[in-house]
């Protein structure tokens, strides 16, 4: 069973750049609002847990072909093009008088590009397939910027480095309070096939569309909703890590162990189990069981977030929406449940 799950080692590496320019870039043409303008933003785009920045790095190998054209321009020329239709991400987050989130327009906003070099090769960053902390000089960060900030911030922070070898990476910053990770993977195809065709591609047609989840007036809460609940810190777990230094570790775990996990969680077929579901409980169990987490009674929370889009039937939403759309699931269980039951 020891080969079911794999640890994937990473290089402990020091990577040196050099920034050799940034630059703020606007949408290529007209767009559908102006200085002074806002757009909504609705409560799923201003929770506090989108309140961030989700940073992705992306590789690319050396071309082969004599015709190469140059990365910082290509990337640079598509970014304002495809700003057009995804002009919001031109713009900036502020709070209303009563600390609701907003878009505004002003003057001189925009995305921002950081060109970087970097005499390293690609191939001396190890495995990319494997995710490594000391990838961090590749994704920029403003000197003085403050952990959380969002408000005056620009909304997309690409940073271009180029390697010795030809090759380079894409580090990306993209606001969550904008997209989640399915509209932010819609931006990103977009950006890319238009730099490839050197022309604007938008397929679908991006949607801002956040009225949709306009709250009812008055509210109306159906059940209760554990996710959001304070959590009285009466148990061991915040201590334990802070005192405890977490490790970053990166597995590969086979399907048959993926297969054995769901087998395990549901001996008796009583009820439908996930992949997700199985790995999540094992990993939560995992962890408790790691930290020796105590009193034994304290009820513990795991969640997570989930794609609400297929469950949205009455109005779906539109194709091309790119806000966030997921809901935070919550699983409860005790120390002692979780550490003695079964999955």
């Amino acid at each position: 069973m020891d080969s079911w799950v794999q640890e994937l080692h990473f290089l402990h590496l020091n990577i040196p750049i050099t920034i050799d320019q940034m630059v703020p870039v606007m949408p290529a043409g007209p767009i559908a609002a102006v200085p002074g303008d806002s757009l909504y933003l609705s409560k799923l785009d201003e929770v506090i847990g989108a309140r961030v920045f989700t940073p992705t790095v992306y590789f690319y190998q050396p071309e082969n072909s004599n015709n190469r054209r140059p990365i910082m321009k290509t990337l640079l020329d598509a970014l304002a093009i495809v700003l057009i239709p995804y002009y919001p991400l031109s713009g900036r987050l502020r709070e209303t008088e009563n600390g609701k989130l907003e878009v505004f327009f002003g003057p001189e906003q925009g995305a921002l590009m950081v060109e970087a070099h970097s005499e390293m090769t690609l191939a001396e960053l190890g495995d990319l397939t494997v995710p490594n902390p000391a990838w961090s000089p590749l994704i920029y960060r403003f000197p003085t910027e403050e952990t959380y900030k969002v408000l005056e911030m620009p909304l997309v922070i690409a940073q271009v480095t180029l390697f010795s070898c030809g090759g380079f990476s894409i580090g990306l910053r993209l606001c969550h309070c904008i997209c989640d990770g399915l509209g932010a993977m819609q931006f990103l195809g977009a950006w890319a096939a238009t730099a490839k065709a050197g022309t604007l591609v938008a397929n679908p047609e991006p949607c801002w569309d956040r009225e949709i989840f306009h709250p009812r007036n008055p509210p109306v809460v159906k059940y209760p909703h554990l996710e959001f609940m304070r959590i009285e810190d009466g148990s061991s777990l915040t201590m334990s890590l802070w005192q405890t230094k977490p490790v970053q570790k990166c597995y590969r775990i086979s399907r048959e162990f993926q297969s054995q996990l769901k087998i395990l969680a549901q001996p008796d077929n009583a009820f439908k189990c996930s992949t997700f579901d199985a790995l999540a409980a094992h990993i939560w169990r995992s962890w408790v069981k790691a930290l020796d987490v105590k009193p034994l009674d304290f009820e513990l929370r795991l969640t997570f977030a989930v794609n609400a889009r297929p469950k949205l039937k009455n109005p779906p939403l539109k194709d091309g929406f790119y806000g966030n759309a997921f809901c935070v699931a919550c699983a409860i269980s005790s120390v002692h449940e979780l550490v003695n039951g079964r999955l």
